[in-house]
């Protein structure tokens, strides 16, 4: 008799419109589960684990001096829902304010010391210094790579990880992806160009975890940055 292996079916999770405190504590399949409206950009992420359990945290996505930044609040459930809620709306009260919530410190006291930084370093603008460490950076990645090229694939998984935490792709990633398939001297290209493409290119650059932090540090202090 011929027996047929009966394989599971994966029913998806319903994501409520607004996190609760019996979903978040119940939830165990992977993914990232937002607050919905009125949650300043709180989100919960389920991770499995190696022994079969699951990791669950909070992070928050908010416009820091106008770029999209992540900010960890801390693990479930030694931080609650009730209390991920209350740094979030905190976090977003700094924003208001015109804090960093991550340091406290006003935009207006950043941008005059990056300016000051970029003046002494023979910039015209905080703009331009911090484009040319960012070239700085990319041109030591396409080193790196041209001496180690499998170094390439940290930059696919990236991507990879990160559409699959978002459920979609941003503009600047979708071409990423595009540039990644081109042949690799035609991507080192972009890393070392002084285009004003390139120059928007890397300000959402997939090369995270090529370079070691004491690369990137390294280039940092030679920017005063």
């Amino acid at each position: 008799m011929l027996h047929l292996e009966v394989i599971p079916q994966v029913v998806p999770v319903e994501r409520p419109k607004k996190l609760s405190a019996a979903f978040v504590r119940e939830v165990e399949i992977p993914g990232r589960y937002g607050d919905g409206r009125g949650g300043h950009g709180l989100s919960l992420l389920v991770k499995p684990r190696r022994g079969g359990d699951h990791s669950k945290s909070w992070s928050q996505r908010v416009r820091i001096n106008g770029r999209l930044t992540n900010i960890g609040l801390g693990a479930y459930p030694v931080v609650t829902l009730a209390e991920a809620r209350e740094a979030a709306l905190a976090n977003r009260r700094a924003v208001a304010q015109g804090a960093d919530p991550r340091t406290k410190r006003s935009f207006t006291t950043a941008r005059a010391g990056l300016t000051a930084r970029a003046t002494s370093l023979g910039f015209a603008n905080g703009h331009d210094l911090l484009d040319q460490r960012r070239r700085r950076i990319h041109m030591a990645i396409a080193d790196k790579i041209d001496a180690n090229p499998a170094l390439l694939g940290k930059a696919k998984a990236n991507l990879a990880r990160w559409t699959r935490q978002r459920g979609h792709m941003e503009r600047g990633y979708v071409e990423w992806g595009a540039i990644l398939d081109r042949p690799w001297r035609e991507i080192a290209s972009v890393l070392r160009s002084k285009s004003e493409d390139a120059i928007r290119l890397r300000q959402c650059s997939p090369f995270a975890g090529v370079l070691s932090e004491g690369e990137r540090m390294g280039i940092y202090d030679a920017f005063g940055t």
